[in-house]
Order: C-alpha cells, then structure tokens, then sequence
C-alpha cells in the first residue's frame, strides 16, 4: 500500500510540475544600450560552457553507429573551432563597445567540457584558437585542400583565429569530456611518458560493439576521407593544463 501511495504522491508532483506555470522569467536586457547610464558598473562577465572542440576524424567517435543511433550523424561538430572562435568574436566585441562607456567585460568564465574526447590535439585547437594563434582542426594526414567542398566552406583548411581579447582575463574548469576520454572512460596515466597514456576501457567497449565493422550510412565532404586516419600520437589522452 506505501509503494502505490508513493506512488501517486509522485504522480501528483509531476502533473503539478507539468502543469503549473513555473517562476516567472526576468526581464532582463542583453543589450548594453539597456542598462541606465546612472547605474554603477559592478561586474560584467560571458560564461560559455560545454564547447565541445572536437576531432571528429578520431577513431573514437562514435559516428560508424550512425546506422543504428540518428544521433552519431553530427557533421557540424567539424565546425567546432570556428563556431568557437566566433563565439570569442562576440564578445571581444561586446568589450570593446562596453569599455567605451565604463562597461568591459572583466572575464570570461568556461565551465567544462572545453574538448569532446580529452584529447591532446583538441585542447592544442583549443588553446590555439583562444591565443588567435594559427590553427588548423585537421588530424592524421592534412587532407583538408582534397577535400570537394568551398573553401570559404571547409572547416579543415588553417586560419588564423581572432582570438579572445588578451585584454579579457579568462578562467577554465574541467568538465567529465575533459578529464575522461570520451567523458566516459578512466584513463591510464602510469606511463612516464603522457603520450603513451590510454583508455584500456575504450578498446575492449569498441570490440565488444563491433565499431571497426560498422560503416556510416551518410557521407559529407567536411568528414575524414577513407584513407586518411588520425595518427596514432594524436589519439592519445593528455591531462589539461588549463587551470
């Protein structure tokens, strides 16, 4: 009888959650324009999360379960670097305009998951692109200039990012993709050397679902080509040095 009372109390809590109106949303003005002239500037700061800088050619994505799982189908996370560099574009705008009437943006705060797969190269593109260094979000064999697609186009040609505003002080914690590889699997560090580290999980996961065997169903231009794989130093997992 307590089991079906509980469970009627819960069902009665999410109907009320379900239906109720919830808090009602602040009215708060993005614009800087919007803030009285009179007021007093306390603090100003962007928070992003979960950038997710992604090497999507590593044999570690999970895009051959494409046949079987719609989700694995993610073409845009090729553009995670640029995305991510004009998100740094944005604000280093907002600074400027903000700073021309006593309102910079005094830091940028990133809470997690600043890569995809914890791996060394991701947190190189990252760092790259936060530095407005030139980056290039190609792994294994550079095969971006082969690739049939506009160059205005083509996420894996170099550029030189914009960068964050060295101006802007920014501050980073790590988030599960950060610290596991793939955010899910411990990693091994009792190597001397970081390189050599792994996820001894990860292998016997992939063999047990069969990954080499699957094939995806959908090609796209921005993706890796047949015959060109990650080379096998930039699937290793590496800590971040970042706080």
């Amino acid at each position: 009888m307590s089991r079906l009372r509980h469970g009627l109390l819960a069902f009665a809590l999410l109907l009320c959650l379900s239906l109720g109106s919830g808090c009602p949303l602040p009215q708060v003005g993005l614009d800087p324009d919007a803030v009285p002239p009179t007021a007093e500037h306390w603090i100003r700061f962007a928070h992003i999360s979960d950038i997710h800088i992604t090497d999507e050619e590593s044999p570690a994505r999970a895009l051959r379960f494409d046949g079987l799982i719609a989700s694995s189908w993610r073409p845009q996370e090729a553009y995670a670097v640029a995305i991510f560099d004009a998100t740094l574009q944005a604000i280093n705008r907002r600074h400027s305009d903000g700073a021309a009437v006593g309102r910079p943006v005094d830091f940028v705060l990133m809470t997690g998951d600043l890569t995809d797969l914890g791996q060394y190269n991701e947190f190189q593109w990252f760092l790259q692109t936060v530095d407005g260094e030139w980056v290039q979000p190609d792994s294994g064999i550079p095969d971006g200039a082969f690739r049939p697609i506009d160059p205005t186009l083509n996420p894996k040609l170099p550029y030189r990012a914009s960068g964050l505003n060295p101006d802007i002080p920014w501050y980073a914690v790590i988030g599960n993709h950060d610290l596991l590889a793939t955010g899910n699997f411990p990693i091994r560090r009792t190597a001397a050397d970081p390189l050599l580290w792994d996820a001894p999980l990860l292998k016997p996961v992939a063999i047990a679902f069969g990954l080499w065997r699957l094939t995806p169903r959908r090609k796209h231009s921005s993706l890796q080509t047949t015959n060109h794989r990650p080379l096998s130093s930039e699937v290793k997992t590496l800590p971040t040095r970042l706080l």
